[in-house]
């Protein structure tokens, strides 16, 4: 769901159904996720060298742990399209049951070896169908596309009527090519900056102390983040939401890596962000969400909590060396921090909408 759990993958591209059975044999049905979930990670795997060789492979704790494990503030559907028992392709369906229920976002994803033959089509049309019977009025999915042209998945967009309402850049850094000490030179001028403030680290979960302030923090990412043309109802966070959101992430197999800025005058957690490493890779990770508030901006923060966090990840992680993120086009601020810390352009990404 955006902005608060992006997920990564395959998430949309490449006969009339309804809610049984497709023309030409196909079937689709719902995946029973206690104990067939695996159908997901497999198409995942079997999609990965096509779709995005540039990346590390799925982490199967990652994609049958959302399933297995499902969040408790959400609804998740999984169905499948087979012919003759051998997976075409699927997708996951997410409602929240809090804030924007009437949106579906989901992910499709079609074995390469069955592309072109209307399974995608398919999918889409029974996507839709069970979209309206939970009630929803819009669709919602992420694209990638190449930096210099539009890829399978958008023209696939296109032609099926979704339009991009939030358009983005996905970036990468790579630590090999990073000299140490320009992190340093950084480093220090942000904390000169921001004298008065104090960074607190943890791994995985929030202190018992921090807990409430962090949740507000979290929840400001969905009001503050840029939204273009996604209309978005802004999240809210509790301390037993936060919580059960850290657990999710951990059933899912991610290590994750928080530095939060506490102002000194008033003990208050003003700015947070966060480092996260899916449980089957030790030099993979994604730069997570990253937020000050905005009565404490214009002093470095943001800059000061990415370098710091870093170090704080990378003395537990050790072989990190790639970390990639995505920011909207129209995020100058965050952009820039990210261009001086080494991020470089990898793909163009946009979230994509139908209405229903």
């Amino acid at each position: 769901m955006r902005p608060a759990a992006r997920r990564r993958g395959p998430k949309f591209g490449g006969a009339a159904c309804r809610f049984g059975v497709c023309l030409g044999g196909m079937d689709i049905e719902r995946v029973d996720t206690r104990n067939s979930a695996a159908v997901w990670y497999e198409l995942l795997r079997a999609a990965h060298p096509v779709d995005t060789p540039e990346d590390p492979p799925p982490c199967r704790d990652d994609a049958v742990g959302q399933l297995v494990h499902p969040r408790s503030d959400r609804e998740s559907l999984l169905f499948a399209a087979r012919a003759e028992g051998t997976p075409l392709g699927a997708y996951l369906l997410q409602r929240s049951l809090l804030e924007n229920t009437d949106t579906a976002c989901f992910e499709l994803v079609v074995h390469p070896a069955h592309r072109r033959r209307g399974v995608g089509r398919a999918l889409i049309e029974h996507l839709a169908g069970q979209a309206k019977a939970l009630g929803c009025t819009r669709l919602v999915a992420e694209v990638e596309d190449p930096l210099g042209e539009d890829g399978p998945g958008s023209r696939f967009a296109t032609a099926l009527g979704f339009t991009p309402v939030l358009r983005e850049r996905r970036r990468r850094l790579d630590l090999a090519a990073v000299d140490p000490g320009e992190h340093e030179r950084l480093l220090a001028a942000a904390r000169e900056r921001s004298a008065g403030y104090t960074t607190v680290c943890w791994r995985d979960y929030a202190p018992e102390e921090h807990a409430a302030d962090y949740a507000y923090l979290f929840g400001r990412l969905s009001a503050d983040a840029p939204m273009d043309d996604l209309a978005w109802e802004p999240e809210r966070y509790d301390i037993e939401r936060i919580r059960t959101l850290e657990r999710h992430i951990l059933l899912r197999g991610f290590r994750s890596y928080a530095a939060a800025a506490r102002h000194d005058a008033t003990g208050r957690l003003v700015g947070v962000t966060r480092i996260s490493l899916p449980g089957c890779h030790r030099h993979f990770a994604y730069q997570e969400e990253t937020l000050v508030l905005p009565e404490h901006r214009g002093r470095r923060l943001g800059l000061r909590l990415k370098i710091e966090n870093l170090l704080w990840a990378r003395r537990h992680e050790p072989e990190l060396r790639l970390i990639d993120t995505w920011n909207a086009d129209s995020n100058d601020w965050m952009v820039a921090i990210n261009e001086r810390l080494g991020f470089r352009e990898l793909r163009r990404s946009a979230e994509w909408e139908k209405r229903l």
